[in-house]
């Protein structure tokens, strides 16, 4: 909108009441306050423009469009300067003047150029690799995977396997939704809570996701499991979840990412008991570093959630940079003397039947 337009309205009322109706003893025009108005001025070069659109225009056929334009254009250095009249607020950037030289001179004199775009070939970093085969490995066990919140309560970014000091919301929805959560045991525990609530007290449940901490970030999975793996049918058997299947279920999804056997661990000093059954827990390790735990819960904790037996695994995966097995091939040597013999003998033959 032009800001200008009711004085230009007045002075425009004055013109015709003064030629049609010989009005006279016209006084200067009132105004009541001010109006902040100041005229924009852009400036922009001609090779800024050739540049732009990939066109040849001259300084002549930019400065006539912009005076067409009543855009007052001024030269200076080869540098033009342009006051946008106060109807043309749009006006504000250089590009806006380009847009306007292409929209007067008209589009057909760009040039027919088809576009330039680097092809590039879409690809899963190794980590997306890895969790793609995470999930199709747990889901070829019959897992279930969840996607609980990332925002909990405190009480359950303490204890067990807690990455650190939690991090919390200035404005929470409610005390339950309060801070990230350091850990997925607890989440885990909600959904066999939730599940054991509704009746079903079969399944195994598996999320990765990241924990946050302050100053700290880990990327982790944890799978929980209870009852049986399938339901009996005619077509299969059923599977206990139990400590030792837990365990199978770990060397088969290490050996699928290519982790040997023989660099896995177990060991039973350091885990917390408190949680975990004292004879049926340990920690794993990877070349002597860390790598999670595993265990049967234990049981004040699991009859209190009215689960029989309840099993559990965590692992974190960013303390280790997962690859592919590299294949070594084995070193060929060949006999090039016996070679070299053959190829005389074809040569003399051939020297024989051209004579």
């Amino acid at each position: 909108m032009d800001p200008l337009s009711a004085h230009q309205a007045m002075d425009r009322t004055v013109r015709l009441l003064i030629e049609y109706a010989d009005a006279t003893e016209i006084e200067a025009t009132v105004q009541y306050g001010s109006i902040s108005y100041e005229p924009k001025q852009v400036s922009i070069t001609v090779d800024r423009i050739n540049a732009y659109l990939g066109t040849h225009l001259t300084e002549d056929v930019v400065m006539d469009v912009f005076e067409r334009l009543y855009f007052a254009p001024t030269i200076t250095d080869g540098v033009i300067t342009c006051t946008a009249p106060s109807f043309r607020n749009d006006i504000e950037i250089e590009v806006d003047l380009i847009e306007e030289v292409i929209r007067v001179v008209g589009y057909d004199v760009l040039e027919e150029t088809l576009p330039l775009m680097d092809l590039t070939l879409g690809n899963l970093t190794p980590f997306q690799r890895n969790i793609r085969l995470i999930e199709s490995v747990m889901l070829g066990f019959g897992a279930y995977q969840t996607n609980t919140y990332t925002l909990v309560e405190k009480a359950m970014t303490e204890g067990f396997e807690s990455l650190g000091e939690p991090v919390g919301l200035m404005s929470p929805m409610s005390d339950k939704r309060a801070y990230l959560r350091t850990q997925l045991f607890p989440s885990m525990l909600e959904v066999v809570a939730y599940n054991n609530a509704h009746k079903v007290t079969d399944g195994l449940y598996f999320e990765h996701s990241a924990i946050t901490a302050k100053d700290k970030t880990s990327y982790r999975l944890a799978i929980i499991g209870q009852g049986k793996v399938f339901s009996e049918n005619w077509t299969k058997s059923s599977v206990d979840i139990d400590f030792f299947n837990v365990k199978g279920m770990l060397m088969s999804l290490l050996d699928k990412l290519g982790f040997s056997e023989k660099r896995i661990g177990f060991s039973t000093d350091t885990v917390d008991t408190s949680v975990l059954h004292p004879y049926k827990s340990a920690e794993i390790t990877l070349n002597r570093q860390h790598l999670g735990v595993i265990g049967q819960v234990h049981p004040t904790l699991a009859s209190n959630m009215t689960s029989k037996m309840l099993c559990m695994l965590r692992l974190i995966w960013t303390s280790f940079s997962i690859k592919s097995v590299v294949k070594l091939k084995p070193h060929l040597l060949r006999n090039i003397q016996l070679l070299h013999e053959i190829l005389q003998s074809y040569a003399r033959s051939l020297l024989k039947l051209a004579t």
